[in-house]
């Protein structure tokens, strides 16, 4: 579904990474289930946050094997050169490769331990926090949920491919949107909400901003917890705008399925909730109420 041309070659490349790894004395030890998880995990974020549809395959070794590496703490420059001597050796045996690995390592560049590594490893560790995370709920020992929204925040400018494929997979799954919703705060959201389109983001907080009194004072909506009503409004939004193909979103439309969403979550007859929203709008506006958002 995200890249055609280059099925055969992870098909190959798992089945010539896999007993290479088994045998291999930094990953031998690690469960096959685990391990076969990892190289699914990194494979599936490579693809799905290429833009391209032509999949460079150097890349995508390189990302996988870090991606293995980082989540079972191995250093990775010492890995790197040990798969190498590995495959070699095996090349050396009269080892037949599948897939075009062998010659894909010799172009692998093995770093050093320099500042451009840490930063691939600590955003791979990241990304792997914040997906654990929304998962299941779960944080490392001793890590705090504002470290969490900081992490997502440095994740959104280094990683954003990554972020929105994430954020993608959230909305096919009730509760971790919910999580992700309950977790970060609007700025944030705000964020998300721009990987999938920048030039409505300043829209959407005016929106928020106009909405949320009105709900609070609405007679089919004032009872409704504020988190409950927080949720639905960003369910709502995230919803519409990652499921719109165009760039440009449709302000027009956003707001009205925003509107159904959060009266169908709250089974409010929605025709009379328009009208009380309409007529609460139109006597603000009349008391000098002034909107950020061109709600009215």
């Amino acid at each position: 579904l995200f890249t055609t041309d280059s099925v055969q070659f992870i098909a190959d490349y798992n089945t010539d990474i896999k007993p290479v790894l088994a045998q291999l004395e930094q990953t031998k030890n690690i469960p096959a289930a685990k391990l076969r998880l990892e190289i699914w995990q990194g494979l599936l974020l490579s693809i799905s946050s290429d833009s391209k549809t032509q999949v460079d395959k150097l890349k995508l070794v390189q990302d996988n094997l870090l991606h293995i590496a980082t989540s079972n703490r191995i250093k990775y420059p010492e890995f790197l050169r040990n798969l190498v001597a590995k495959i070699k050796n095996l090349v050396r045996q009269g080892k037949d490769f599948k897939s075009t690995l062998p010659e894909i390592l010799d172009r692998i560049q093995i770093p050093s331990q320099d500042t451009q590594l840490i930063r691939a490893e600590e955003r791979a560790s990241q990304l792997e926090i914040f997906s654990d995370f929304i998962q299941t709920g779960i944080l490392p020992e001793n890590f705090s949920k504002q470290e969490l929204e900081d992490y997502c925040d440095r994740l959104i400018t280094n990683s954003p491919n990554q972020v929105k494929s994430l954020v993608k997979l959230c909305l096919k799954n009730t509760k971790q949107l919910q999580r992700l919703i309950f977790q970060f705060s609007d700025s944030i959201l705000l964020k998300i909400a721009g990987l999938f389109t920048g030039d409505s983001v300043q829209f959407i907080a005016d929106y928020n901003t106009d909405i949320k009194p009105i709900l609070e004072q609405l007679e089919q909506t004032r009872n409704i917890p504020a988190a409950k009503l927080r949720s639905e409004r960003w369910q709502g939004l995230l919803f519409s705008i990652s499921s719109d193909s165009k760039t440009q979103v449709d302000k027009f439309r956003l707001i009205q399925a925003n509107l159904l969403h959060i009266a169908t979550s709250n089974r409010i007859n929605y025709p009379e909730f328009l009208k009380n929203i309409v007529a609460k709008i139109e006597h603000l506006v009349r008391q000098g109420k002034r909107f950020k958002s061109t709600l009215p």
